[in-house]
Parts: C-alpha cells; structure tokens; sequence
C-alpha cells in the first residue's frame, strides 16, 4: 500500500506548484506584521520617554499637529526636514519635553501653572540613541518678552516662564512657546518638536499601564500626602503613588536634582511598560490623555514621527550639572560651565564623546 501511495505521488509530482512563491509571500506578511508592530511600539514608547522622545511619534489628537509657528514659535528648526530615517542625509532630532504642575487643587487656588519638568531629548541622526537631558526647574535665567499677553521679559526661574507665557489668555499654548523660546535661548539648540503633558495626566497613563516599578534610593517621606513614605529598595507603583514620588524633592539628597533623575526614571519605566503591554494598548491610553497632553511636531506628521524614532532604544540619562545661587536664602540654581559644554556638544552631535571624558553626568537608569 505504501509503495503504491509512493508510486501515485510520483506520477502527479509535476503537478504540484512551485512553492516558492507561496513561501515567499508568506516571509512578506511576516514582515509586515512586525514592522507594524515594531512602529506601534516605538511609536508609543515615544510617549513616555523618550516618550521621552517618542511623544510626538504616538500622541494622536483629533487634528495635524500644529505647524512650526505654533508651540514653538522661534524656537523651532527651519530649514529643510530632516530625513526619516538612518540615512547619510539625516541630521540629529532635538525634542522639549515638558510636564505641568497643573492639578486640580493648584486650578481651584488660582494659582499658575508652572513647569514642574523641562527635559531635552535628543535622537542621533542613527535614530538608535536618544539622551534625555533634565534642566532643573529652579534654574535662574533670561526670560525673553512674550508678544501675546504683553510680559516685559526679565530674569527669574526657568519654570516662570510657563506661567508669564500663559497669563492674560496665553493659555498653555501661550505658555510652552514662551519656554521653548527660553529653553533655546539657555541651550543653543533649535527644537524638532515638543510635548507637554501635565502630572495628572501621566499617573493616569501610569495607572492605565497597571503600575510601574521604580527603585528607590533612599527613604523619601512624601509632602503631599500625610504619613506616605517610599521605603529604599525597587517597588510597583500605582498611577498615584509615581507621581507623588517623582514630586518629591525636599528633604532629599541633591534637592531639585534628585528629583529630576526620579523624573527621567519615571519616563523610562513606562517606555519599559509600554513595551511590556505592548504598541497598541498604549497607544490607546496615550490617545485617551486628551486635553491632559499637547504636541507639535513642527510641521511632521504622526506617522514621519513614528517612522523617525520607530528604533529609538532605551534613553540615556544625563545630570544637567549646577549649583545654588549666591545670596541670602535660597535664591535658585545656575548652571555650571561644563552644562554649557554639555549642550555645545549636544548641538555638534558629540554627546557620547563628551560622555567619555565626562563620565558623572552619566546618570543610573
């Protein structure tokens, strides 16, 4: 029986078509497939971190982002759009990513929203390496004159210039031109996009993600919430719980800078999550953040953003290195020389060379 079934099969093998084809159009859907997922992933990875720089890549509003005239005003790049992607013709990405203090109990006093975190986000032109560079919110600077509501200009904490941009109808809008505009004047730098998404919003990310684990230091007894304290060791944290640690700043090693390294972590940890959950439930959730979240993408669409960081990895976090102002009480932080250096090779596309000789302002993730 089995010699004859052998016998049979070989008469009709001259019939049976060429698989190949069939092979190969399978190997194509294949491909497909991940590159769709691949692009979903980076893409709403770019929320949190490097949503961080990833932000603009997944944050979907019900209209194109706006044009470069809009939250970044002078701020923004000119010139030609960089190349989507790794090629020889593409040129380094440079992003602002800002979070609000904009709470509901901070709305009822009246009082104005400042910049709780003012992070520069910068992909290599190989689109593989993105560095997150936090500028302590209590730096003192320059504030340039908004045109929109009338401030004069003048020097004050860099997180002010959210609120005197926003003031007399600025809105926030207002408000995050106004900083982007101070952030380019601190940095040197000429900015591809921007996000900012207030604290309420992302522990409600977070908490839509089911938690994040965070790490740590050492014991930090919360402000804000009366008997709370976050014990030293690596911990999952709610929505609720990130966000009040991430706020936390008196009382810790570093003060304000500490605080901006828990921040940085923040964004890692749900770039990590989002990776975890996967690219279209977080996509979803990013979407869902709503009035919670802006974002221009400086005249490139959700989709460019996407193709352009769809290989960004884990961000490397750097220590944006500064001191107490001289005076009575404490009058704010200045940044010291070797930050301006830090941003000068940030701008010549050199940070990882830079990071060589300067190996502490590499920060733990």
């Amino acid at each position: 029986m089995d010699e004859e079934l052998r016998d049979v099969f070989a008469r009709h093998e001259h019939l049976t078509p060429d698989a190949a084809p069939v092979r190969r159009a399978i190997d194509g859907a294949a491909r497909r497939r991940r590159t769709r997922r691949n692009a979903l992933r980076s893409g709403a990875a770019a929320l949190a971190v490097a949503a961080i720089a990833v932000v603009p890549a997944v944050v979907s509003r019900t209209h194109t982002p706006p044009a470069r005239a809009g939250l970044l005003g002078e701020a923004g790049r000119t010139g030609p759009v960089s190349a989507p992607a790794a090629t020889a013709d593409a040129a380094a990405l440079d992003i602002l990513v800002v979070g609000t203090d904009d709470t509901p109990d901070r709305a009822k006093a009246g009082d104005l929203t400042r910049a709780d975190a003012i992070l520069v986000v910068h992909v290599t032109p190989t689109r593989d390496r993105v560095y997150v560079a936090p500028i302590p919110r209590d730096t003192v600077v320059r504030i340039p004159p908004s045109e929109g509501n009338g401030y004069p200009g003048g020097e004050d904490r860099i997180n002010a210039a959210f609120a005197y941009g926003a003031m007399k109808g600025g809105g926030r809008e207002g408000g995050m031109r106004l900083l982007s505009q101070t952030v380019a004047e601190l940095t040197g730098l000429r900015f591809d996009g921007v996000a900012v998404v207030d604290f309420a919003g992302l522990a409600n990310l977070v908490e839509g993600l089911g938690g994040v684990d965070l790490c740590v230091d050492g014991r930090t007894e919360s402000v804000h919430i009366r008997g709370k304290v976050y014990p030293p060791g690596c911990h999952h944290f709610a929505g609720w719980e990130a966000l009040d640690f991430v706020r936390q700043r008196k009382g810790l090693p570093d003060g304000d800078y500490t605080r901006q390294r828990h921040i940085q972590q923040l964004f890692a940890a749900i770039a990590d999550r989002i990776r975890t959950v996967g690219g279209a439930k977080a996509a979803g959730l990013v979407s869902s953040l709503g009035p919670a979240q802006i974002v221009d993408g400086n005249g490139r669409s959700v989709a460019a953003w996407a193709l352009m960081l769809r290989t960004v990895t884990t961000p490397v976090l750097l220590r944006v290195p500064g001191h107490p102002k001289s005076g009575a009480g404490y009058q704010g932080e200045e940044l010291d020389p070797l930050a301006d250096d830090l941003f000068a090779a940030i701008r010549a596309g050199t940070v990882e060379e830079f990071l060589v000789a300067h190996p502490e302002l590499r920060q733990p993730a």
